[in-house]
């Protein structure tokens, strides 16, 4: 019998300003996993999945701050 042992991750919103949570996302776009990630990302409403979600939060935050240049 195999025993496989899961690590429990930490549930947090998103925060696109976290460059902890950044990194993570940034993982996930290159692999295609959440595996390498320390953290579960809650979903929130209106959105329909935590990659579409983190995806509309670092445009947000990159847009405001590149609002900020100006």
């Amino acid at each position: 019998m195999v025993l496989v042992m899961k690590t429990q991750r930490e549930i947090v919103q998103f925060d696109a300003s976290n460059p902890k949570h950044r990194k993570d996302y940034f993982e996930f776009r290159n692999t295609g996993s959440w595996r390498h990630s320390n953290f579960q990302f809650d979903l929130e409403f209106p959105f329909d999945s935590v990659p579409h979600m983190c995806t509309s939060k670092l445009l947000d935050f990159y847009l405001e701050s590149d609002k900020a240049l100006k």
